[in-house]
């Protein structure tokens, strides 16, 4: 009960969550626009040392967003999720040209097709084009948002995705966090994602995740057992540690305290011992957990006994079915003292009971015990047998 209770407070609160991120990812996404059309550099920059959300990931960034809050919508429309679907396929397309114009170094027109030439921004090579790890993420984040509204599709999958769109913005987070110049990339497949769109793909992932509270690694995670315990404790340090530790030692570097190479040995020790400490409070946490489970035990397994001794001793009759009624799983010894017959009779024939009731009172049975008893908590009714 305390399970269901849990999941049912935070299932009343991630569809708000969900539609508040796409709210969000779409509004940016028009600002961008803006910010284009009217040559705002705050808008579509941030920064001006910083790479720029292309017009085509702003749009795709709308269709995102729109497609991920119809999944939230309860409505009896049956268009909503075929609109959704058609969204993030949308995104896809889009992203994937993207994708096959970096592998073939073709371009197919798609960059700037939406804005004029003169109102974007000129660059050498590819003056609009997302970078690939922008079309990779986008791309990923449509698969995603098709595989919610696919009820019967895998959990795991979009789950996982979601996961992966995680780990790319969060290496474009770091590079911004550690200030890796524009021009320190070894390739363009890790050219930085532009900050803004980087915060978009985090919410995203994080909206992605919550979609679907009852399946998948996001219904253990907010479980009330000792995994999801767990789980809840580690996430936040294995999320924040690492980036805490590279941090603290890159200052280090930079003040002149150390060179790389101690820098490095920081890093390394740094990470054993948070790591360390946080094994120990899950071990703390399982152990506790297994203590609650052993008293629970103990408790049950006495209330059984108590309950077998009572059974047995009484003159009343208890037993347990299976749900359609048509096999024994319990009885008690009072069955033999009253019915006449021996417990193994009723284990192989689960309605002896019933046909050794008076032909006169069976109907009344009938109506209680197969029809009603399906509806209301309780039933009573009094019968004859014949023995």
């Amino acid at each position: 009960m305390k399970l269901q209770k849990q999941k049912r407070v935070y299932g009343q609160y991630c569809p708000h969550v969900v539609r508040l991120i796409s709210l969000i990812t779409i509004c940016v996404g028009i600002s961008v626009l803006i910010g284009w059309y009217f040559n705002i550099i705050l808008l579509t920059h941030i920064v001006t040392a910083w790479n720029s959300m292309k017009v085509n990931t702003a749009i795709c960034f709308i269709l995102s967003g729109t497609a991920l809050f119809l999944t939230q919508q309860k409505s009896d429309l049956s268009m909503i999720s075929p609109v959704s679907v058609i969204l993030a396929m949308l995104v896809m397309l889009i992203s994937g040209l993207t994708l096959y114009e970096y592998s073939s170094g073709l371009s197919l027109g798609i960059d700037d097709i939406f804005f004029p030439a003169n109102l974007l921004e000129t660059r050498p090579h590819d003056p609009q084009r997302m970078v690939v790890l922008t079309a990779i993420n986008l791309c990923l984040v449509g698969t995603a948002i098709v595989l919610i509204n696919v009820k019967k599709s895998n959990p795991w999958i979009h789950q996982s995705l979601a996961w992966l769109i995680y780990m790319i913005a969060f290496f474009s987070l770091c590079n911004y966090i550690f200030g890796l110049g524009p021009t320190l990339y070894p390739s363009v497949l890790v050219t930085p994602i532009a900050f803004h769109s980087t915060i978009l793909f985090l919410l995203l992932s994080f909206a992605i995740l919550i979609s679907r509270l009852d399946v998948g690694i996001i219904a253990i995670l907010f479980d009330d057992d000792m995994v999801g315990k767990i789980l809840r404790v580690a996430l936040p340090f294995i999320l924040t540690v690492p980036v805490f530790i590279v941090t603290l030692e890159n200052m280090g570097t930079k003040a002149g305290f150390y060179n790389d190479k101690f820098g490095d040995s920081i890093d390394v020790v740094g990470s054993i011992a948070v790591f360390t400490i946080v094994f120990a409070i899950l071990g703390y946490i399982s152990k506790k957990e297994q203590s609650k489970r052993i008293t629970t035990e103990i408790k049950l397994h006495d209330t059984e006994i108590l309950l077998s001794e009572f059974s047995k001793n009484t003159d009343a009759v208890f037993y347990k079915t299976n749900v359609e009624g048509d096999r024994i799983i319990y009885i008690n010894p009072a069955f033999e003292k009253i019915w006449g017959y021996q417990m193994d009779d009723l284990y192989k024939n689960p309605h002896l009971w019933f046909e050794t009731i008076l032909p006169e009172d069976k109907e009344a049975v009938k109506e209680l015990f197969f029809d009603k008893i399906q509806h209301v908590p309780k039933v009573e009714v009094e019968y004859r047998i014949k023995r």
